[in-house]
C-alpha cells in the first residue's frame, strides 16, 4: 500500500513538472485581460460616482442662477451665467480634476424655463492605456423661474420698518414698493396660508399702522400703502413689538410655520442704549428659531450698522443698500428664500 501511494505521488509530481511551464504561460496570458477588466471597472465606478456629483452640482447651480430672476427680473444673462459657473464649481469637491467643455446657462423669456447645458470630461486611469484619456459626462437640467406655490413652505413674516422723518420722499416710496413685491411673492394667488405683519416705528411704534399677522393680502397691501414718514428713530420699540406679534401669532395652528422678522432702518437710534436693547431682543428671537434679516438703508452711521450686523441671524441675512433698486432686490431675495423653485427634469 505504501509502495502504491509513493508511485501515485511520483506520477503527480512528474505531471506537475511536465505541465507547470504551460500553466504559468497560460496564467500570464490570462493576467493581462484580468487586470484590464479590473482597471476598466475602476474607471467606470469612478465615472458613475462623478456623474452623481456633477448632476447634483448642475442642479444646484441652475437653481441658484434661476433664483436671480425672481430677485432681479431684469438681470443680464451674463450675471446668471457667472452665478451658475461659481455655484457649479463650489459644489464639486475637486473642480480642477474636471475638463469643462461646456457650462452654458440658458433662459426662455416666454415660458420662464431655464436650463444649464453641462459637458465635462474626467481623466481615466486604466483605460488610458488603450488610448481613451478622458470620459464624457453630460447633463442638462431645466427649471422654471416662477415659484412653485404648492410646495412652498408656510411662513410668518413680520416687517419691522423705520418710518422716521429721514425716510421721507423717495425712501418711503422705495419701502412701499419693496414690501409690496415681497407680499406678492409670499402670498401669491392660491397660496394664502402664510401670514405677514407690519410694525412701523419712528420715535416709538406707530400703533395706528401696526398690522398683526394675517393672510389678508388686501389688508397687508393697504397697510403698506399707508406708511408715511415722520419723527425720530427707536428700533428697540419696533423690534420689541415685532417679537410680541410673533409670539401672539405662534398658536398650535401655525407652529409649523417658518418664522421671519425683517428689521429695516436708515439711521441711528435717538438713544444709544436702544442699540443694546435691540440686539438683545434680536438674540431672543434667534434663540426661538426666528430668522432675523436686517437692512441698513442709505448713509447710515457705523453704530447703527454694527447693531444691524449683530442683530442678523448670519452675515448672509444682513444687508446695507444705497438705493431703491437695491432695496427691492433684497426684499425679493428674502421672499424667494421662502419659496420653492422646481426642476422640471
Amino acid at each position: 500500500m505504501r509502495k502504491f501511494t509513493k508511485q501515485l505521488a511520483d506520477k503527480f509530481s512528474n505531471f506537475w513538472r511536465n505541465t507547470s511551464g504551460s500553466i504559468s504561460t497560460l496564467f500570464s496570458f490570462m493576467l493581462v485581460p484580468l487586470v484590464a477588466v479590473m482597471g476598466i471597472s475602476v474607471d467606470l465606478v469612478q465615472q458613475g460616482m462623478m456623474r452623481v456629483e456633477i448632476e447634483q452640482a448642475a442642479d444646484a447651480a441652475l437653481l441658484a442662477a434661476t433664483r436671480v430672476i425672481n430677485v432681479e427680473p431684469d438681470a443680464e444673462l451674463s450675471e446668471m451665467q457667472q452665478i451658475a459657473t461659481q455655484q457649479f464649481s463650489a459644489n464639486i469637491e475637486n473642480p480642477s480634476s474636471l475638463n469643462i467643455v461646456k457650462l452654458l446657462f440658458g433662459r426662455d423669456p416666454e415660458s420662464g424655463q431655464t436650463s444649464l447645458d453641462v459637458d465635462v470630461r474626467i481623466k481615466t486611469n486604466f483605460i488610458s492605456i488603450f488610448g481613451l484619456q478622458e470620459m464624457a459626462i453630460k447633463t442638462k437640467p431645466t427649471a422654471f423661474a416662477s415659484v412653485e406655490t404648492e410646495n412652498s413652505p408656510n411662513v410668518d413674516m413680520v416687517m419691522v420698518v423705520d418710518v422716521s422723518g429721514s425716510m421721507g420722499g423717495s425712501k418711503i416710496n422705495a419701502l412701499r414698493n419693496a414690501a409690496t413685491d415681497l407680499t406678492n411673492i409670499i402670498l401669491p394667488e392660491g397660496h394664502q396660508e402664510s401670514r405677514i405683519g407690519i410694525v412701523p416705528f419712528n420715535s416709538g411704534v406707530v400703533n395706528s399702522l401696526v398690522l398683526d399677522l394675517t393672510s389678508d393680502i388686501t389688508a397687508i397691501l393697504d397697510g403698506i400703502s399707508a406708511l408715511s414718514a415722520g419723527g425720530g428713530t427707536n428700533s428697540f420699540a419696533g423690534i420689541q413689538r415685532g417679537e410680541a406679534i410673533m409670539e401672539d401669532g405662534d398658536t398650535p395652528a401655525f407652529e409649523a410655520h417658518r418664522k421671519v422678522v425683517i428689521l429695516l432702518t436708515d439711521g441711528m437710534n435717538n438713544n444709544s442704549q436702544n442699540n443694546t436693547h435691540t440686539i438683545n431682543t434680536c438674540t431672543d428671537l434667534k434663540d426661538n428659531d426666528v430668522d432675523v434679516y436686517t437692512i441698513g438703508f442709505g448713509n447710515i452711521g457705523g453704530s447703527a450698522l454694527s447693531m444691524l450686523e449683530d442683530c442678523a441671524t448670519s452675515e448672509n441675512t444682513y444687508f446695507h443698500v444705497q438705493n431703491s433698486s437695491q432695496l427691492s432686490d433684497v426684499f425679493r431675495y428674502i421672499a424667494t428664500e421662502y419659496t420653492f423653485l422646481r426642476l422640471s427634469s
